[in-house]
């Protein structure tokens, strides 16, 4: 990996970071404790961005909710394995978050609490 697409890499989790903050800052200051919905597009990349494969996921999980692997792979028409990998790098973007429930990994759109 070159130095110029880790300082981009870097460059994106830092102004997702600073979003998430700031949401986060704006919820304390009405005094809520209620969830911040955070964009569902990494901050930084337009949804075109992505790879073909992750937007794929991304609009099954926008239908479904939440979901585990299993569920969004029927939709999408991929196997498990394979969309296991792709969710687990939206959880790694700050897109989608991840819950473990005994042995069920289920995932969801990414909110700020």
């Amino acid at each position: 990996m070159s130095n110029r697409s880790q300082r981009t890499g870097l460059a994106r989790r830092l102004v997702r970071l600073e979003a998430r903050v700031e949401a986060l800052e704006g919820s304390l200051k009405q005094g809520g404790s209620t969830p911040v919905q955070v964009s569902a597009t990494p901050i930084g990349l337009k949804f075109g961005e992505l790879p073909n494969s992750l937007s794929r996921s991304l609009q099954a999980m926008r239908v479904l909710g939440e979901a585990d692997a299993t569920a969004v792979s029927q939709k999408t028409g991929r196997n498990r394995s394979v969309e296991t990998i792709y969710l687990n790098q939206l959880v790694r973007l700050g897109t989608l978050a991840r819950k473990r429930v005994g042995k069920k990994v289920y995932f969801r759109l990414a909110t700020v609490y």
